[in-house]
């Protein structure tokens, strides 16, 4: 069924692209050009990958404090288990 759709959807995106013609290629191509190359763009997209990275790095962080306590709480429950399983 994917392959199916899948074909079926390069087949349609080729016989719209070989009606649009190589012009309609061009003024989108040139189009989506402009937008990458815009100033505004370029920056909102580097806000962006700042943004990603320092959410990135606090996530990090916080694992990194938060390890500890995890480890020592699953020792716990493990222990209990333990002796839960050793009981019976």
């Amino acid at each position: 069924m994917k392959k199916l759709l899948l074909f079926s959807g390069l087949a349609l995106g080729y016989l719209l692209g070989t009606r649009a013609g190589r012009r309609r290629y061009e003024q989108i191509k040139h189009i989506a050009t402009r937008v990458v190359e815009d100033p505004r763009v370029q920056e909102t997209t580097r806000q962006a990958a700042d943004l990603a990275m320092t959410t990135a790095q606090q996530t990090a962080e916080a694992a990194r404090e938060q390890a500890p306590v995890i480890k020592e709480r699953l020792g716990e429950a493990a222990e209990k288990v333990k002796h839960g399983v050793t009981r019976s």
